[in-house]
């Protein structure tokens, strides 16, 4: 009902109850319809995995049955094929963390080896500085 359209809120002294009642309830709906909202709503579904969902294997099995068990096998073979190389991965990371442990060992046994061939170096120097000043005569050296 459009807001020309109102029913008079005012009831005369010859209405009834009931008119009052209907009038009352017109005035209500004019009221309530000035304030409905149009509301839409959207849905949306989302579903992840190797297959399809189950309501979308149904729909592919209505067109060819065999599609199912055909999405199934191309998983499985999709999981042993992930599986395979993962495997081949960890094994190169092992392989690659061995050989770094080998080459740190090696470092640290060639560090070791010349710092005592420089600790036996300084030793024998200051060793053989001690005994040249008894048997040379470094006095020449210094003359020029």
């Amino acid at each position: 009902m459009s807001p020309e359209q109102k029913p008079s809120a005012v009831p005369s002294a010859h209405t009834s109850e009931e008119d009052i009642e209907e009038l009352i309830i017109e005035e209500i709906a004019a009221r309530v319809a000035d304030r409905l909202v149009a509301r839409e709503s959207i849905s949306a579904s989302w579903f992840s995995g190797p297959v399809p969902s189950p309501a979308h294997m149904k729909e592919y099995a209505e067109v060819d049955s065999s599609f199912p068990e055909r999405f199934f096998a191309m998983a499985e073979k999709q999981q042993t094929h992930d599986h395979a190389v993962e495997k081949e991965s960890m094994a190169a990371n092992i392989k690659t963390v061995s050989e770094y442990q080998t080459l740190e060992r090696r470092g640290q046994t060639f560090g070791f080896i010349l710092a005592a061939a420089g600790l036996v170096a300084g030793v024998l120097t200051s060793g053989i500085m001690h005994l040249v000043p008894k048997y040379a005569n470094l006095s020449a050296w210094t003359q020029s």
